[in-house]
């Protein structure tokens, strides 16, 4: 090539600091882009990670959902179960008493008509049980909770299922310690507990058995103990007899029908009352049910609690002697 050529050849500046901020700055463009990226992943990780959390609860809340729908599908199909066989009784028995002449005297049935009361209370405690588990599930039902004699409490229960226990042949008792210290409780509610336990020890007690209530005071509780010696408990059947729903293996002496709500009813009173609810039984031999409930403070005013956070907290005062009791399912 000739030298006029050479020197027409265009000039390149090789500056090296030239170079190196050229270099700089696109080191510098592509470490943003790559930054930029990175921090896209992360957020998008966190977005799925958040969506994984939200997909777990969801999943959670719905089983929750169905399990509660199951529940209701089995409380609507025990309800009718159990008060179709006794309102067919009391149909067919009304039906023959209305066929009878109308100078035939009542009284000449009476066995006819008891039975038709008997029935008629088995379709209200069902009911009742109903209902009240239906009050405590939605957080409505209270508790009216003042100083109470423990003896007066457990001699009403006593006396009201008295009745019951002679028609059955069965010998039921009372004993306490003398000079117990009052509780804290709502009487009627509590007075419900021990019906509710009573009923069991009979309704599991054989002709001619017995069935003893003891009181007594442990520490800071006073215990009331329910004994009979009739069946006794399965002991696969112990673990979870205070869920809704159960009834256990073991039959009614005569055949009585049960909800399987009393025990889950008893256990959230209980627990309502700041006390607890435990079972001893071996099988063939007896059950002991323990309930501890406790003592009244020495200044205390009666109150009401509701059985559910939000409404106990609305209605509790500065100067309530007892905290606010929760009822959850």
């Amino acid at each position: 090539m000739s030298s006029e050529h050479r020197a027409e050849a265009p000039f390149v500046d090789l500056n090296p600091s030239a170079l190196a901020a050229a270099f700089a700055r696109y080191s510098l463009a592509v470490l943003r882009e790559v930054t930029a990226r990175r921090l896209e992943t992360a957020h998008l990780r966190e977005l799925a990670a958040h969506l994984t959390i939200a997909n777990g609860e969801l999943r959670t809340k719905a089983a929750a959902l169905g399990r509660l729908d199951a529940e209701k599908n089995a409380l609507v199909g025990m309800a009718v179960h159990d008060l179709r066989t006794p309102l067919v009784v009391v149909l067919g028995y009304a039906e023959l008493l209305s066929t009878l002449p109308a100078e035939e005297p009542l009284h000449a049935h009476q066995e006819v008509l008891e039975l038709m009361v008997t029935t008629s209370r088995q379709m209200s405690r069902i009911l009742d049980d109903l209902l009240d588990w239906s009050s405590i599930d939605a957080g409505s039902l209270r508790l009216a909770r003042h100083p109470a004699d423990p003896l007066t409490i457990a001699g009403d229960a006593v006396a009201l299922a008295g009745l019951a226990a002679g028609r059955r042949g069965i010998t039921l008792t009372l004993d306490g310690e003398p000079g117990l210290p009052r509780v804290m409780v709502d009487p009627d509610r509590f007075g419900q507990v021990l019906a509710n336990l009573l009923g069991n020890a009979l309704k599991y007690s054989e002709y001619g058995q017995s069935v003893h209530v003891y009181v007594s005071c442990r520490g800071d509780f006073v215990d009331f103990a329910v004994v009979d010696h009739g069946q006794g408990i399965l002991e696969s059947y112990v673990a979870h007899m205070f869920q809704p729903f159960e009834t256990g293996g073991n039959r009614p002496a005569r055949g009585e029908r049960a909800t399987g709500l009393g025990l889950a009813l008893v256990k959230r009173i209980v627990e309502a009352h700041g006390g607890t609810v435990c079972v001893e039984s071996t099988p063939s031999r007896g059950t002991t049910f323990h309930v501890t409930v406790p003592l009244a403070p020495r200044r205390d005013t009666p109150r009401s609690i509701a059985l559910h956070e939000d409404a106990a907290q609305k209605s509790a005062t500065p100067g309530d002697a007892q905290p606010p009791a929760t009822l959850s399912r």
